[in-house]
């Protein structure tokens, strides 16, 4: 009697199967254990971004990016002291922060490339492996295009089909590539008045 006492007070009080596995530390089975071992150790992305081809998108806008879809019109900014320039954004997907942007414009029916830029800059990060970079330049030279009565962008560009190509390489080495075809629109300030000269 005294021996069936014993062992019902040990099977009360003793340790049960479940307090054995109650250490503070989560078992194999918990749902709830962080399986991301393999987060970036420096902190430059998500794990997996840099394991997916980089990529790009070309937009337009001065402060955020403005996406564009081909033969979208883009217009040559009449600057202040007498210039012209396209605006020019880009958006990388699988790319470092830090980039060098080749930005470049080309005029398709000649192929004469009519603006030329470089430019390294830090990105804005707006997801998950992805940023962008809005207000780039393309600083507009009409030069090889002009005729003895035309010399200016509007004159020799305007509603034509121009070429927009980014070449983008990051600070880790990796490359990407993408162009898009936009119509050069005069700036309304080059439009004489009552002509749209898109006809």
């Amino acid at each position: 009697m005294v021996f069936l006492l014993a062992l019902s007070v040990l099977g009360c009080n003793g340790p049960s199967s479940d307090s054995k596995r109650d250490t503070g530390k989560p078992s194999v089975s918990d749902a709830d254990v962080d399986v991301d071992t393999d987060a970036d150790s420096d902190d430059t992305g998500v794990a997996g971004c840099f394991d997916q081809e980089p990529r790009l998108e070309v937009g337009t806008g001065e402060t955020t990016f403005e996406g564009l879809d081909e033969n979208d019109p883009v217009v040559m900014v009449h600057g202040p002291q007498g210039g012209w320039h396209m605006l020019g954004s880009v958006r990388t997907h699988n790319m470092e922060t830090i980039i060098e942007v080749h930005y470049t414009i080309t005029e398709e029916a000649t192929g004469v490339l009519v603006s030329d830029n470089t430019y390294r800059v830090a990105v804005v990060s707006d997801g998950d492996c992805t940023g962008y970079y809005p207000g780039m330049y393309g600083y507009l030279t009409v030069s090889e295009l002009a005729t003895a009565d035309a010399t200016r962008p509007p004159e020799l560009l305007g509603y034509n089909t121009v070429v927009m190509t980014m070449d983008v390489t990051d600070y880790g080495g990796r490359t990407a590539s993408t162009s898009l075809r936009v119509l050069a629109e005069p700036d309304p300030i080059d439009i004489p008045d009552g002509e749209d000269g898109a006809d």
